[in-house]
């Protein structure tokens, strides 16, 4: 894996054409060439529809999410027929989870005291301050008499969990899309540590952990038979034309 992306390459193994014996010869090069570019394509695709379907079984992000994120470069050059399944793009925000916001009621709602009087300060103890209406926060979906309490997300499809032990909350990014972020701790002589966005899988670590054992086993399995039958149909072709 180089920076934030991860590829996984399709070639052919000549091994399996041995199956068809000494009757390649009867084969050209471009005949061959044919064969395995078009073996590499088919399995190359097949490849690429069941990796989304291993990233996403059970994870909650759209199909639409990965194939902005994720590419396929189909082999054409029959001299070395290589096709590639790219997986790249920028981390992962838990917004793209389904994050929510969590509320609960304020301690002191507008109907405890008057406007204008001075009310008990719920940072101090024993202290007053001017009291202030509740009016929630309409941009964060947060209705009055209540406040933050933390973020939900459901990264896994029906189990969505609350975050509350590093107290995110969301933040209207400069394109206008909420990021779920947290503060760092202060350094010294510094009251608020600066902000940290928080992350879910990447599609680029998705993809990583679908080329498992089995997983690339299977394609080169599936390589080997499909250049084996392709390259036979070459050869019906090539003897009924003699």
């Amino acid at each position: 894996m180089a920076g934030r992306s991860s590829a996984f390459s399709v070639t052919v193994d000549t091994v399996r054409l041995e199956e068809i014996g000494n009757s390649l010869s009867h084969l050209d090069d471009a005949a061959l060439g044919r064969s395995a570019v078009t073996a590499v394509n088919i399995v190359a695709q097949k490849a690429f529809a069941d990796a989304k379907a291993k990233m996403n079984a059970g994870i909650n992000l759209p199909d639409s999410y990965l194939d902005e994120r994720m590419a396929i470069e189909l082999a054409t050059d029959p001299a070395k027929p290589r096709a590639r399944i790219l997986a790249r793009g920028r981390l992962t925000t838990l917004t793209q989870y389904g994050a929510q916001q969590s509320t609960r009621p304020v301690k002191f709602s507008n109907d405890s005291i008057s406007p204008g009087k001075l009310g008990r300060n719920p940072r101090k103890a024993g202290s007053l301050l001017p009291w202030k209406l509740r009016v929630g926060n309409q941009a964060l979906g947060i209705p009055v008499g209540m406040k933050q309490d933390g973020i939900s997300v459901e990264v896994t499809r029906g189990g969505r969990k609350s975050i509350t032990s590093v107290q995110p909350f969301f933040v209207r990014g400069r394109s206008g899309n909420l990021l779920v972020m947290t503060r760092k701790p202060g350094t010294t002589g510094k009251k608020r540590g600066d902000l940290k966005a928080l992350y879910g899988p990447s599609v680029y670590q998705l993809f990583r952990a679908a080329l498992d054992e089995t997983f690339l086993n299977d394609v080169a399995d599936r390589l080997g038979k499909t250049v084996v039958t392709l390259t036979a149909d070459e050869l019906k072709k090539a003897l009924g034309n003699e």
